[in-house]
């Protein structure tokens, strides 16, 4: 029952599009630019075969395919804020490490090692 719908609209827009097409090679025929109509006619065709075509494309994609794509990424997303949270309350580990003076009370071997590491 649904599909009758469609069809009739498919057979409609076929219908009308032979008609137009019909009705500009008579027209183009009496007044003898066959040429130029036969130009743009080509022209119109490419126009339409690329901008309907990628539109189709997009449209199927949106509706058939995109939710292969969103899901995924969903869940790599929610993963890496979950993650980030976890760490940031429950971690030992601080996310940001600040620049530690040397104190007065640092043990040889440290400040022997920072010597040697050059950083001072």
């Amino acid at each position: 029952m649904g599909g009758s719908v469609f069809v009739r609209v498919h057979v409609q827009s076929y219908s009308e599009f032979c008609g137009w097409t019909g009705m500009g090679v008579m027209e183009a025929t009496a007044l003898g630019n066959k040429l130029f109509f036969s130009l743009l006619f080509g022209w119109a065709h490419v126009t339409l075969l690329i901008v309907v075509t990628q539109s189709h494309l997009i449209i199927h994609n949106l509706f058939e395919e995109m939710i292969w794509f969103i899901v995924p990424i969903s869940c790599v997303i929610c993963n890496n804020i979950m993650a980030y949270m976890f760490g940031f309350f429950f971690g030992h580990t601080p996310l940001i490490k600040h620049h530690v003076e040397v104190e007065a009370v640092l043990p040889p071997d440290g400040a022997s090692g920072r010597v040697c590491r050059g950083a001072d």
